[in-house]
């Protein structure tokens, strides 16, 4: 049985991000003891003891809010090395400088993960895929403390920031992942390293931008890159026959479930070859 890590008791600090991020900054020891509270790329919800992180995107780049997210009463600011960020001189020492701060956040969630130590399980598919992650949340919180994916957040900034909102205090952990193109979800897999896989379904959802339905079941697999190697299996939709297609081709333990009869176990052994709705 897995068991909560006290990490959050002890805390979260500046030192771990930096260092996890393979970060430098002007942080005295004294401030890298300082416990981290949510990270947030988004300026505008900054409280204080929060970190910002400045994400540039097509649209927008987020060292133009570093200013604003230290007035808000941020502890420190990832920024990308060498950025242009304005702010007072004092702020400045708070900077934490990484290579890039999408990455730099993907690698300090993922040994936060590891740090957890918690059961971890990671849901997509083409639709459903919010539904079942709040229903398996649901029922495990009637017994269990239990993490999800804080509101949305399903891509590759919310996975990586919606795991490091868990408290440490978590039996298990449930993970949401979306994405529109091929390669996304295998980096939230190696982010989040699920313990159990599940996918919900595969459908025309994001078709044009996938390229095909085959292109569409093969991106929604990549949710077993990240599977953990002792005990990790994929809990699949045996009703859908390109999952079925695709899943008969994989050396790694799935079962299924649903009310097909051929929906039965695969590789693994489990206590019953079948789980009905």
């Amino acid at each position: 049985m897995h068991t909560p890590h006290d990490i959050r008791r002890g805390g979260l600090t500046l030192a771990d991000i930096i260092d996890w991020g393979n970060g430098t900054s002007s942080l005295s020891a004294s401030q890298c003891r300082v416990k981290a509270n949510y990270l947030w790329n988004d300026s505008r919800k900054v409280a204080r003891g929060d970190v910002f992180v400045a994400i540039a995107t097509e649209k927008d780049d987020g060292h133009r809010y570093v200013r604003a997210a230290f007035a808000a009463g941020a502890s420190a600011a990832i920024v990308a090395k060498g950025a242009q960020v304005e702010c007072t001189p004092a702020d400045r020492r708070k900077l934490i400088a990484v290579a890039d701060p999408l990455r730099a956040v993907q690698r300090i969630a993922a040994r936060y993960r590891q740090e957890l130590d918690i059961l971890l399980i990671g849901v997509t598919g083409s639709s459903g895929k919010t539904t079942t992650r709040s229903f398996i949340a649901a029922v495990l919180q009637t017994a269990f403390p239990v993490g999800e994916t804080y509101t949305n957040w399903n891509n590759h900034i919310g996975v990586p920031l919606s795991l490091l909102r868990f408290s440490g205090e978590e039996w298990a952990g449930v993970i949401e992942m979306g994405a529109n193109h091929t390669g996304e979800i295998s980096v939230l897999s190696k982010v989040a390293q699920p313990d159990i896989a599940v996918i919900t379904n595969i459908g025309y959802a994001h078709l044009g931008l996938f390229g095909s339905l085959a292109a569409t079941t093969r991106a929604k697999f990549e949710i077993a890159d990240g599977l953990t190697k002792k005990d990790g299996f994929l809990l699949l939709n045996g009703d859908d026959p390109r999952i079925v297609k695709h899943a008969a081709g994989l050396r790694i333990p799935r079962s299924f479930s649903g009310w097909a009869r051929d929906a039965t176990c695969g590789r693994r052994t489990f206590p019953s070859t079948q789980i009905r709705a």
